[in-house]
């Protein structure tokens, strides 16, 4: 029988120990972020936010930068419906639940609906629970979860989270999520940044800041376009 040598074992005692050691503390810090986010999770009811939203595209030289207001309201478990109302330039209106978004656009006073298909429900569902008032068991049936680190967002601490759909359909057009969840302050335990990367290298990085949350009105959801807007065909998202 061939024995190792006493400095292999030895170097391999002490891979095992690193190895183990790192393990552990980015376990004991998932728990400890699961326990944030299960303590917000049952009195959320919405929020109201500043929103910046960046779009990065490879192949462009400069990252498209929008910055306007944000409203989300949990209407009851498992069903948020939102509002992003963003500045000019580019000024637009966003309304989305789980059955539709419409985009209002006042430049030419023209809304443009778009329908869930069955088909792009549940993905539209994964998608908008994201961090806001779903419990940690939620987000792990749904998502694989690593711990990504500390960060600081908005002056807080917070850890980033790394999720991958479990759905084929939804990883498949969305490979990657990453999450901010607040560690201190009033907001602890809610998503405060969201980043979504999309096949091909583009992302969107969504960060909220100045967030309220609070009981949030239904009228404070709707997109509220003029009357006199013009509706065009709604289109099915499949």
């Amino acid at each position: 029988m061939r024995y190792l040598p006493h400095s292999l074992v030895l170097l391999g005692a002490v891979a095992l120990l690193a190895a183990l050691s790192s393990a552990a503390p980015a376990a004991d810090d998932l728990a400890a972020v699961y326990a944030k986010i299960d303590a917000a999770a049952p009195g959320f009811r919405g929020f109201s936010a500043d929103l910046k939203r960046v779009k990065v595209t490879p192949v462009v030289p400069e990252p498209d930068v929008q910055t306007g207001k944000a409203v989300v309201r949990r209407a009851k478990p498992h069903e948020l419906q939102m509002r992003i109302s963003f500045d000019p330039p580019d000024q637009q209106t966003i309304s989305a639940d789980a059955t539709k978004v419409e985009i209002y656009y006042p430049k030419t006073n023209t809304i443009l609906p778009y329908e869930l298909s069955k088909s792009s429900k549940p993905m539209i569902e994964q998608v908008m629970m994201l961090g806001w008032g779903s419990t940690s068991q939620d987000l792990r049936n749904a998502y694989d979860i690593t711990y990504g680190g500390p960060d600081t967002v908005d002056n807080h601490k917070t850890a980033r989270l790394v999720l991958i759909a479990k759905d084929k359909g939804l990883a498949a057009q969305i490979p990657k999520f990453e999450l901010w969840i607040p560690l201190e302050g009033p907001n602890t335990g809610v998503a405060t940044q969201v980043k979504i990367y999309e096949k091909g290298g583009d992302y969107t990085l969504a960060t909220y800041t100045n967030m309220k949350l609070g009981s949030i009105s239904e009228s404070d959801v709707k997109l509220n376009a003029p009357r006199n807007a013009k509706r065009e065909k709604p289109t099915v998202l499949k």
